[in-house]
């Protein structure tokens, strides 16, 4: 008796009865989906970036505070104030 190589064991089930892979390829595909996900898991990943965008922020200012003594926040407002008094007159 010829042991069943991995191609025909997904082919025919497999040996143990169990769904192949190829068999929940096919049940996922045809399981109705939503184009974009679910709401929850689009709010987690809007929620996500909002986190990662304070937290880079945050590294910034405690980064510029340390080891440079505000050197670049103190150019940036200046920069900011200068451009605000160009565009009001």
């Amino acid at each position: 008796m010829r042991p069943q190589s991995s191609i025909s064991a997904v082919a025919d089930g497999g040996a143990d009865g169990k769904a192949t892979l190829a068999q929940k390829v096919v049940n996922w595909n045809n399981r109705p989906r939503s184009r974009t996900g679910s709401g929850r898991s689009h709010g987690v990943v809007l929620a996500m970036r909002y986190v990662i965008v304070i937290a880079a922020v945050t590294f910034f200012l405690f980064w510029d505070g340390l080891y440079n003594h505000g050197y670049y926040l103190d150019a940036t407002v200046r920069e900011v104030s200068r451009i605000v008094r160009y565009v009001t007159g």
